[in-house]
């Protein structure tokens, strides 16, 4: 028997042969119905994916598909601009050439000092100043002289720094006071005279306080070369600056008009 006739048989089955041919026909049909379910099922799914792949995107009233993003995540947001970056401002230019005494105003000078506490211009012992019809004796008159003459080309009375130069020049009748020399009541004349006519009126005043308000500032280098001068040396250099601080209030106060000149 071919193939084909084991699963086809044609002639009547024989009573004792019809039991197996029946059996074999149900598995059949149920095989085919198991095959077609498993069809119908794949036609189904094959259907619903054409239908979702075939669905557009509805329009949004602007004739545009609608976005899966959010109209507030897809509108750009403002953002506040960053602050400028704080730099510090540069000091005006003039600001740190100016120096301090330069600042210092006739007011200021009248509120800080009170020129009737001074020492008296006769004093024997502290700050001297002679009148200026007091005559000193030759000896003394020749030795002012000297000194006069050699003011004009003493280096320390010329250095370039003003206040200092006004300072080096004061501790001339300083050191004169402190050794109590004969000379020491005339020196400052001398040395007033000199200074008045190497420093401008207006920045003298200005120095003059600046001094003494502060006579311990400044060095003290002129102190090693005095015997250009004519003094004999130098005694401790506090109290030639304490002095010569005194000697500078009492020149601003002649040049303020705060004292009578004697």
């Amino acid at each position: 028997m071919s193939t084909r006739e084991k699963y086809c048989v044609k002639q009547r089955p024989t009573a004792g042969s019809r039991p197996a041919v029946i059996g074999r026909q149900r598995e059949y049909n149920r095989a085919m119905r198991s095959l077609r379910g498993v069809l119908a099922l794949a036609l189904l799914a094959a259907m619903a994916v054409t239908a979702c792949g075939s669905e557009k995107p509805q329009a949004t009233p602007t004739g545009r598909a609608s976005s899966p993003v959010s109209a507030a995540e897809s509108t750009p947001v403002a953002q506040a601009p960053s602050p400028a970056p704080q730099f510090p401002r540069p000091a005006p230019p003039h600001a740190a050439s100016v120096p301090a005494w330069k600042t210092v105003t006739l007011q200021l000078i009248d509120e800080q000092i009170d020129f009737t506490r001074l020492p008296p211009d006769s004093s024997v012992t502290f700050t001297p100043i002679a009148r200026s019809d007091d005559q000193p004796d030759q000896e003394v008159q020749d030795q002012l002289v000297l000194l006069e003459a050699a003011l004009q080309t003493w280096r320390p009375g010329k250095v370039a720094d003003p206040v200092q130069r006004v300072r080096n020049l004061l501790y001339i009748p300083a050191v004169a006071d402190v050794l109590a020399l004969p000379t020491e009541s005339y020196i400052p004349a001398v040395v007033f005279a000199h200074i008045r006519q190497v420093v401008p009126k207006d920045d003298l005043i200005k120095i003059l306080y600046s001094i003494g308000v502060d006579a311990f500032a400044g060095d003290d280098k002129a102190l090693t070369d005095l015997g250009a001068v004519g003094l004999p040396g130098a005694p401790g250099a506090e109290e030639v600056h304490n002095r010569s601080g005194y000697y500078a209030v009492k020149l601003l106060g002649r040049l303020m008009g705060r004292i009578s000149a004697q």
